[in-house]
């Protein structure tokens, strides 16, 4: 039996020149932004917005060397993940992005020619949201009935969250920042746990987001207070707010204000939401956060890598992709 592992992600332009696309396919998305008539109006709306946004979101590229990360990291945790799987479960693990390529389509067209009968879909999201996880799904399942997929031959991994393997590989990139920059003093430091924003309307819809979020925070600061001092401080804000709308708080830049007023000499920021450095870790977080805590007064600012490809890391998508291995042999019963 053949199993085509999918892991998905929100993409990255792959060039500069790739920047207002990628935009207008991101705000194009009705799951993320939600109009009346919205089937007519979504596509002239993305189109502004990507034209205001283009100059800046270039700046960013050009700023962290002309391309994201991402893309790098998730093809490394593909293969990681496909070393990691026993050879037998005939699992080939491919990519798919949600606003640039290689888009989910090409993806399902090289499955279903190669004749994958059973699909895992394995977001790289820790963190259910509709605006995410929900967004790629109605995506898929609007492409598996335009193709008539089979649909009882497709397991969708929801959040993972609560994962011990996920929490684990967090604090090893974390315990790994500590020992390379020699930060044994916490009486006078703080950890900022930056987790993107959602638009504020989700919240309000009882999107899972948050809680989920709340639960990665809340394992993370026992770990932490357990493992490193229990005297640490320790919070939560949200990055990344962007186009017309009101968003998730407190913002980073906000709770940095508030470390430098209350004298914190070091701020060690991990990002929670996101399993693969990108823009928004090494611009957002790397330089322009970097540069206005500095300029705040605070003295040391030490960004945390993302898991990326870690072993931990890789251990918990092995797990999860195991799991709905095990459900595809028990169904074939």
């Amino acid at each position: 039996m053949k199993n085509a592992i999918v892991l998905f992600n929100l993409g990255s332009p792959d060039k500069l020149e790739s920047v207002e696309p990628f935009l207008i396919n991101l705000f194009s998305d009705r799951d993320i932004i939600k109009l009346p008539f919205g089937k007519y109006l979504s596509t002239p709306l993305a189109k502004m917005i990507a034209r205001i946004r283009k100059r800046t979101t270039r700046k960013f590229y050009e700023s962290a060397g002309g391309v994201s990360p991402l893309m790098k990291y998730t093809q490394a945790q593909a293969q990681g993940l496909e070393q990691a799987l026993p050879a037998e479960v005939g699992a080939k693990v491919f990519i798919a992005m949600r606003y640039w390529h290689p888009f989910l389509e090409e993806c399902i067209d090289e499955i279903k020619k190669e004749e994958y009968q059973n699909i895992v879909l394995l977001p790289l999201y820790p963190h259910y949201s509709e605006s995410t996880t929900g967004s790629f799904y109605n995506h898929f399942l609007r492409l598996a009935a335009e193709k008539k997929m089979n649909l009882s031959k497709v397991r969708f991994i929801k959040s993972y969250q609560a994962n011990p393997h996920f929490i684990e590989a967090v604090m090893k990139k974390l315990l790994s920042a500590l020992e390379q920059h020699n930060i044994t003093d916490f009486n006078n430091t703080s950890i900022l746990l930056s987790a993107h924003s959602i638009p504020k309307y989700l919240v309000e819809k009882k999107d899972l987001y948050v809680e989920h979020i709340n639960e990665t925070a809340e394992l993370l600061k026992k770990a932490i207070h357990r493992t490193i001092s229990p005297a640490l401080r320790i919070e939560l804000a949200f990055q990344s707010k962007m186009g017309p709308f009101k968003w998730l708080g407190p913002s980073v830049p906000d709770m940095i204000k508030k470390f430098a007023a209350a004298k914190i000499d070091t701020v060690i920021v991990v990002p929670v939401s996101f399993v693969a450095d990108n823009i928004e870790t090494v611009y957002e977080l790397g330089m322009q956060v970097r540069d206005e805590a500095h300029a705040e007064g605070i003295k040391d600012y030490i960004l945390v890598e993302c898991v990326n490809d870690s072993p931990e890391y890789i251990q918990c998508l092995t797990g999860l992709v195991k799991e709905c291995l095990v459900s595809f042999a028990s169904s074939a019963m």
